[in-house]
Formats: structure tokens, sequence, C-alpha cells
């Protein structure tokens, strides 16, 4: 694991971390539990940040990054209809 080797752009800022020191945690976290990571491009993070929105008015783009990831696994299939998910909403503007 390296820093990124430009500098990154999104409105989800609060996710942008150039640190490294806790990656292997997180790591070894995901293939513990059979779990994935996935990427999202900025529509999808703008329409998790309306959506977030209708729950927590002052939610921000950092916040509704976690939804931004269900959502793109939901139209991947990567979550079934009626599987239950935690999403938490950690950021405000």
């Amino acid at each position: 694991m390296r820093p990124w080797d430009g500098e990154p752009t999104s409105a989800a800022t609060g996710i942008l971390d150039d640190e490294t020191y806790d990656w292997l945690a997180i790591v070894r976290a995901v293939a513990a539990t059979g779990g994935s990571v996935v990427a999202v491009d900025e529509p999808t993070i703008a329409a998790a940040v309306r959506e977030g929105r209708t729950w927590v008015p002052d939610v921000g783009p950092t916040g509704t990054a976690g939804l931004a990831g269900v959502r793109a696994l939901q139209g991947a299939g990567g979550i079934r209809e009626g599987e239950r998910v935690a999403v938490v909403f950690s950021g405000v503007t």
C-alpha cells in the first residue's frame, strides 16, 4: 500500500486519505469477513448525498460514501433484494 500518486479529487474529501497507517487492519478485516471493497464515481456520490439528506438534512458527501457503495453494489447484483445492510452516515456539511 502506498499513498496516492497524484492529488485525488472528490466531493467526499474525508475519505481521500493520504495516510496509509491503517490499511493493513482494514484489508485484514475485509479478508477475514469475506467482505469486499467498491469504488464509486462522483455521480453516485452526489446521488447518495441527495438520498441521504432525506434522513439527515446536513449529511455530506463523505458521510454518504457508504450509501453510495451500497447503491453501486445493488446495481451490480452484489446485494440481493431483501438483504439487510447497515450504513453509517459519518459526516455532515
